[in-house]
């Protein structure tokens, strides 16, 4: 009976004696994490025993949305909390962290460019970017700093109103922070300057010419191209202002001719960069105006023989200087025969685009045959700036 019991105690002690399996433990260094949104971090841990250490693990995130949880390594996603547990396959070994994501804040915005060149009328479109990239708030307001030059919409579009400079500036709602770019508005440039031809005014294959009458009045019309260029403007000058004046208005300069000779008026834009001439030809009226002189009859007296002769003294293009009629003079067919001088007073003269005077003289004269005979020859004298000029017609049939 001894020996049994003694054989029962050493089995119970033998069996007290043996080491119990060690289980798996794995610890995380890290059991609250706060993160911003978009950053990553790397969860470091501890196993026992080491034997285990090679075991797989398997991560597990409660919010994926949230937090992605991938061998260890985190990476916050959005706003929110999340638990990332880790646990050793195939025992019941885990360890968890609580990780907390808040919103990423603004650093800072840029723009795309920070001084731009536009031309008035047109647009264009200024980009942001804001650091970092997963900021929660990237709301902006647009400001210009002098809407009347230059415009901005919420989306960043500039719009060039006139010409000028301004400063567009761009700031976040998170932060305060901001960006600018200087807006110069530049204006629609001239690209080029034509003479407007007229009646008077003509291109000779390699300049404009204009041919006008002492103390005629005639205008050059100048063209600006393009026709929407923001500076239209034009200054007129002459190269002889002893030959005619000039005044100008607009794109209209009016000319007066003063005296026989050439002057040359050009025409440039307000910015230097165009100009046009015309050579402007001052004429005398014997050089430039056809005058044709006729006569004509009208009815005998029973008394006695005279006529009333008429004569119409015509000029083809008018003359803005008057032209005075000095005499007529009407002279027989026979040598004999006595000459009729007809004396126009001091107010028959042409005036200012008149185109025919006709004598209000009756003539009489003893033994005068009914005029105009054939042989007879009417003259006339007048007076043109000072000059003395003479026209004739004769009564040939």
């Amino acid at each position: 009976m001894k020996r049994v019991l003694l054989f029962v105690l050493a089995s119970v002690m033998l069996t007290a004696c043996k080491e119990e399996p060690e289980l798996d433990v794995i610890t995380l260094n890290d059991s609250e994490l706060v993160l911003k949104v978009g950053e990553t971090k790397v969860l470091t841990y501890s196993i026992t025993p080491p034997s285990s250490a090679d075991k797989e693990l398997l991560w597990l995130s409660s919010a994926p949305t949230v937090v992605m949880a991938y061998n260890g390594s985190i990476t916050a996603l959005g706003v929110g909390e999340s638990t990332v547990t880790v646990l050793i396959q195939g025992t019941d070994a885990t360890s968890s962290c609580r990780v907390i994501v808040e919103p990423r804040l603004v650093e800072k915005v840029e723009l795309n460019e920070s001084e731009i060149d536009i031309i008035i009328g047109s647009t264009f479109n200024l980009t942001h970017t804001i650091t970092p990239n997963e900021s929660a708030n990237k709301n902006v307001t647009w400001n210009s700093s002098d809407p009347d030059i230059a415009s901005v919409s919420t989306n960043g579009v500039v719009t060039a109103n006139e010409v000028g400079v301004c400063t567009i500036t761009v700031k976040t709602e998170d932060g305060g922070f901001e960006a600018t770019c200087i807006v110069n508005v530049k204006p629609i440039a001239v690209t080029g300057i034509t003479v407007k031809e007229t009646d008077n005014v003509y291109w000779n294959g390699t300049s404009m010419n204009m041919d006008i009458l002492v103390w005629q009045y005639a205008s050059i019309e100048v063209i600006i191209h393009p026709d929407n260029a923001t500076n239209k403007d034009v200054v007129f000058a002459n190269s002889n202002q002893e030959i005619a004046s000039i005044e100008y208005a607009d794109k209209i300069c009016t000319i007066t001719a003063l005296s026989k000779g050439t002057t040359t008026i050009t025409a440039k834009t307000a910015d230097g960069n165009h100009e046009v001439i015309c050579i402007v030809n001052v004429l005398e009226i014997d050089a430039y105006v056809n005058l044709t002189l006729s006569v004509g009859t009208e009815g005998n007296s029973v008394t006695g023989f005279y006529s009333v002769a008429y004569a119409r003294f015509w000029i083809s293009q008018y003359p803005t200087a008057p032209v005075s009629l000095k005499e007529i003079r009407i002279y027989p067919a026979t040598p004999d025969g006595s000459t009729v001088f007809i004396y126009p007073n001091s107010e028959i003269e042409y005036s200012y685009f008149s185109e025919d005077f006709r004598t209000p003289k009756i003539v009489t004269a003893s033994g005068l045959q009914t005029y105009p005979a054939i042989g007879w020859k009417v003259e006339a004298s007048y007076v043109w700036m000072g000059k003395e000029y003479q026209i004739s017609y004769t009564k040939n049939e």
